[in-house]
């Protein structure tokens, strides 16, 4: 299949809409391989687009190697 490259003609949608779990205060995201990450205050979502759901709550220097990232290794229950 490819890519084309454009923006979804539905815009702008919520995130909580698109991405349940991950809230809607997030001011940063990107993608790595297959999950997002969302920024959020101190904490870090790990999304995956596959499972479409939250996989992981991390703090937001986890990409630091400062110590112990994982808040929640399996589960996050998020508000």
């Amino acid at each position: 299949m490819k890519k084309k490259q454009k923006m979804d003609s539905v815009t702008p949608q919520k995130i909580i809409d698109g991405f349940p779990g991950v809230g809607t205060k997030v001011q940063a995201a990107f993608q790595k391989d297959r999950l997002l990450y969302f920024f959020v205050g101190y904490h870090q979502y790990e999304f995956s687009t596959a499972k479409k759901t939250v996989t992981r709550l991390l703090k937001s220097n986890s990409w630091l190697k400062c110590g112990n990232a994982n808040i929640s290794p399996k589960k996050a229950l998020i508000k």
